[in-house]
């Protein structure tokens, strides 16, 4: 019981250190850009079709941001996905991830 005490009275300490110290930050990471076209093909050589598109936009490190279109295609088969942005005003895309695993929540026209 005494461990338990002292367990409950520590916890929030690191808790809330540790949420003041993860603040964000920019980061550089590697992503695979090129024009449109060519981006779309190897989205679709692993028989990926564009299953979501939203308007959006990325926020920029001077503050402001670029408006794009960001693609979420699948192949529902393989469960394959790719995750495509399309800078607004630009003939280029590029992949910010992708991944052989997902899983549809609902389907097209089901309710909550």
């Amino acid at each position: 019981m005494k461990k338990l005490t002292m367990m409950l009275s520590v916890l929030p300490a690191l808790l809330f250190n540790t949420a003041v110290m993860a603040e964000p930050y920019w980061a550089t990471k590697p992503v695979q850009c090129g024009k449109a076209d060519e981006v779309i093909a190897i989205s679709k050589s692993y028989g990926e079709l564009p299953s979501i598109v939203f308007d959006g936009a990325s926020a920029l490190p001077n503050g402001s941001a670029q408006l794009s279109k960001f693609v979420i295609a699948t192949n529902e088969a393989k469960g394959t996905w790719t995750l495509i942005e399309f800078p607004q005003g630009s003939d280029m895309g590029c992949i910010l991830g992708s991944g052989n695993t997902h899983v549809r929540l609902l389907t097209q026209g089901e309710s909550i």
